[in-house]
């Protein structure tokens, strides 16, 4: 006996999934674009500078602190294997970050007037965010697979955000 419910077509599903992978996207996309707008309404322009730099620096920084190695943790079969991958993600980071760290405290006492205070922080910036990309892709590897949910992604950027604008402007503050 036929069932009379109609499968989706095979369109309808793709359509689906774009939509799916494309929310995330779109709604980075309008924070990335409204972000200056509330920034410029509260700090002075010369402090919404340094905010931009510290953020762009420390996401390229997180970039090559863990240079997207986690992203092999989705296609490891056994657990043990991710494990030790994200073990050493982790510590590479941590060096790497410390050894960064050092650097611009170095050149900001060697040479205070051509280096900016907000360099000193950038390190722990990208550190901030190349472990919250690991522990991201670490979470998504222990639930087999699954996605997540778009609640959880949104709760867990927006507080990632929150964290490292209060961090900012406690430092702005400090400044003054």
């Amino acid at each position: 006996m036929k069932s009379h419910i109609k499968e989706p077509s095979f369109l309808i599903l793709q359509f689906k999934n774009f939509l799916t992978m494309s929310t995330g996207t779109v709604i980075s996309q309008l924070i990335a674009l409204l972000t200056p707008f509330v920034l410029i309404n509260i700090y002075q322009p010369e402090s919404v500078g340094k905010y931009s730099f510290f953020i762009l620096s420390s996401s390229l920084l997180a970039t090559f602190l863990t240079l997207k190695a986690e992203s092999v943790l989705l296609i490891i079969k056994e657990k043990i294997e991710a494990e030790t991958l994200t073990r050493y993600i982790i510590k590479c980071s941590l060096v790497f970050a410390f050894i960064m760290q050092l650097l611009m405290l170095g050149f900001y006492f060697l040479k205070p007037k051509l280096f900016s205070s907000v360099f000193i922080f950038i390190p722990m910036g990208g550190l901030s965010i190349s472990l919250f990309q690991v522990s991201r892709e670490w979470n998504i590897y222990n639930s087999r697979y699954k996605s997540e949910s778009f609640y959880n992604s949104i709760k867990s950027s927006l507080n990632l955000l929150k964290k490292m604008s209060l961090t900012i402007n406690n430092y702005l503050f400090l400044l003054h």
